[in-house]
């Protein structure tokens, strides 16, 4: 009977056996896969260094960038060019000089008026400006014509067509004495100008446009007067006596 069941016995013992041996090889598993506390730290501090080194590796790469490549500047305006043709009472103004310049005075040009009253200036800065007229006189009467306002544009060219009419003016200033020299100061609507007066008390000149124009003369021995006229531009011939100040 103990025969029969003797390899029943021998079987349970060895199931017994190979349970015995999983659990213990379960136990033991983890302990010997578990990291040590140093290794731990280190794994956890990699992530946050790989971080930091690549911002800084950005950073210094995008300072690189900026050094290297600066914003393009924006192109300076193209220059104008100014042409344009003088004439007084119809009849072209041979000679003379145009002073081209801005209204902040950190620019100024003078350029000549050919024999048949055209004039030309090339590379003008792009601005508000003003041109002013120095012309030489004309059958003996000094010509005084007003400042022209106008402004350029980039690359264009800006063409100034002035024809203007004169009124030719008699200064008269009585009780000159003989030797003495006087000089008269002629102001108008965005003109000015001066004329020395002989000796017998007279002078002569040309003005342009309309408006109100003053006259004031002053003498070598400080005395001073004035003469007004206001003026339509068609007049033709005026007289401006000057009265002298007490």
């Amino acid at each position: 009977m103990a025969r029969k069941f003797l390899p029943v016995l021998v079987l349970s013992a060895l199931v017994l056996l190979g349970l015995a041996w999983l659990l213990v090889g379960r136990t033991a598993g983890p302990a010997r896969e578990a990291p040590q506390p140093l290794v731990a730290e280190v794994a956890a501090e990699r992530p946050h260094r790989n971080e930091r080194a690549l911002d800084d590796d950005l950073a210094a790469a995008r300072t690189s960038v900026l050094a290297q490549d600066p914003p393009p500047a924006e192109p300076a305006p193209r220059p104008a060019i100014v042409t344009g043709f003088l004439t007084i009472d119809d009849v072209p103004q041979p000679g003379g000089t145009v002073v081209f310049r801005d209204r902040d005075g950190r620019w100024q040009r003078t350029v000549a008026i050919g024999p048949t009253g055209a004039f030309r200036i090339n590379d003008v800065p792009i601005a508000k400006l003003t041109a002013s007229f120095e012309l030489p006189p004309r059958d003996g009467r000094p010509i005084f014509v007003p400042d022209w306002d106008f402004e350029t544009r980039p690359g264009q060219v800006e063409d100034l067509v002035l024809n203007w009419k004169c009124t030719q003016v008699n200064v008269r200033l009585p009780g000159t004495e003989p030797g003495s020299r006087t000089s008269v100061r002629v102001e108008g609507p965005r003109l000015h100008g001066a004329i020395e007066i002989d000796e017998t008390g007279r002078g002569a000149l040309s003005v342009t446009g309309s408006g109100h124009f003053t006259f004031a003369a002053t003498r070598d021995d400080g005395r001073v007067g004035t003469a007004e006229l206001d003026l339509e531009g068609s007049e033709g011939l005026e007289t401006a006596v000057v009265a002298w100040n007490e």
